[in-house]
C-alpha cells in the first residue's frame, strides 16, 4: 500500500457484527500479541461479538524477507496512513481500535485524525508523547546491534523490560523464557531494527492542541516500563470520555497476566458505548476467572 510494499494482514475471526482492529506493538505479530487473549483465555467471548482485523507493521510477519538496503521504513505519521488505507480498503466503519505500546501510539494518532470512524479507542501502555535522552539512547543501541550483529542477550533483556515491565525477577520464569525463546526465534532482526527506529524518532502527539474526540480506555500494569507516560496522557484525555484502569500485582503484559480483570474492563467500557448491550458480563468474566484459575493449578 502506498510506496511501502505490503502491509500484513489477517482477518482473525469473523462472527459478530462489530468490528475490532488490533495493531502490535514492538516485536511482536499482532496475531501472537493478542491471539491466546482473544481465542483462549477470553473463551471466544469477543469472536463471537466482533469481526477481528490484525494489522502489522510493513516486514514484521515471521516469514518477511529482509528489507533491501534501500528501502525507507514509513515513519510513525506513515503508518497512520497505512492504517487509512487498510481502513478504506475493508471499508471499514465504527469500529474499535486497539493496540499495545507503539500500536497504542499509533492508534491514538489515527483516532485524533479520524474520529469519525472509531466507536471506542483501546489503548494499553501507551505512551503519547517522543522519546526521552535514556530511551533514545537505549533503543538508538539495540537497533544498532540488532543491524550489524542480529538478537544478543543485551537487546533481549531491552525487550523484556518493553514488554513485561520493571522487576522482572517477579515474573514467571516460564513467561520470560517464553518471551526468550521468540525473541531469537525471529528471522528478520534488521526489520525489527526499523520498525524500533521509526517509533524512536516519533514526535509529540501534542494532545492538548489536538483533542482526542473518541471514547478512550486506557489499561496499564503497575509494574509496566510505562505506568507513568499512562498516567500522564489520562490527565490530558477528556475525563468525560476517559476511563484508565491500572492493574496491581501486574507488568506490562497486562492480556495475560490478568485476563479476567482485563476482560471485564473491556467489556463494561465497550457496553457503555452502546456495544454487546446482550452480554452478560459478571457470568462471562466468572467463566473466564475459573478457567484461568484452572490452567494456573496444573
Amino acid at each position: 500500500m502506498r510506496f511501502f510494499g505490503s502491509v500484513p494482514q489477517k482477518l482473525g475471526f469473523k462472527y459478530g457484527p462489530g468490528l475490532f482492529i488490533k495493531l502490535q506493538f514492538l516485536k511482536f505479530l499482532a496475531q501472537d500479541n493478542f491471539g491466546h487473549f482473544f481465542k483462549h483465555d477470553t473463551g471466544n467471548i469477543f469472536n463471537q461479538a466482533f469481526c477481528i482485523y490484525n494489522i502489522n507493521a510493513p516486514g514484521q510477519e515471521l516469514n518477511a524477507k529482509p528489507f533491501a538496503s534501500d528501502y525507507r521504513f514509513p515513519s510513525v505519521d506513515d503508518l497512520v496512513k497505512l492504517i487509512e488505507d487498510v481502513v478504506d480498503y475493508f471499508n471499514l466503519k465504527n469500529f474499535v481500535g486497539l493496540g499495545v505500546g507503539a500500536g497504542a501510539h499509533l492508534m491514538l494518532r489515527y483516532g485524533i485524525r479520524n474520529p469519525n470512524e472509531m466507536a471506542a479507542l483501546i489503548l494499553i501502555n501507551c505512551v503519547e508523547t517522543t522519546t526521552g535522552w535514556i530511551e533514545w539512547t537505549q533503543e538508538k543501541l539495540n537497533v544498532e546491534l540488532l543491524k550489524d550483529i542480529g538478537m544478543t542477550k543485551f537487546t533481549e533483556n531491552y525487550l523484556l523490560w518493553h514488554h513485561l515491565g520493571h522487576h522482572l525477577y517477579v515474573c514467571p520464569r516460564e513467561e520470560i523464557d517464553e518471551f526468550r525463546v521468540y525473541f531469537e526465534d525471529r528471522p528478520n532482526p534488521v526489520n525489527v531494527a526499523a520498525f524500533i527506529d521509526s517509533y524512536l524518532n516519533r514526535s509529540d502527539i501534542e494532545i492538548n492542541k489536538h483533542p482526542c474526540k473518541v471514547p478512550v480506555l486506557q489499561i496499564v500494569g503497575e509494574r509496566s516500563a510505562f505506568v507513568q507516560d499512562a498516567e500522564d496522557l489520562h490527565t490530558k484525555l477528556s475525563p468525560m470520555a476517559t476511563e484508565f484502569l491500572k492493574l496491581s500485582g501486574c507488568g506490562g503484559n497486562v492480556l495475560n497476566e490478568k485476563p479476567a480483570k482485563v476482560t471485564e474492563a473491556l467489556l463494561l467500557f465497550l457496553q457503555g458505548v452502546g456495544l454487546v448491550p446482550w452480554l452478560d458480563i459478571h457470568e462471562s468474566v466468572k467463566k473466564i476467572s475459573e478457567k484461568f484459575v484452572q490452567k494456573s493449578s496444573l
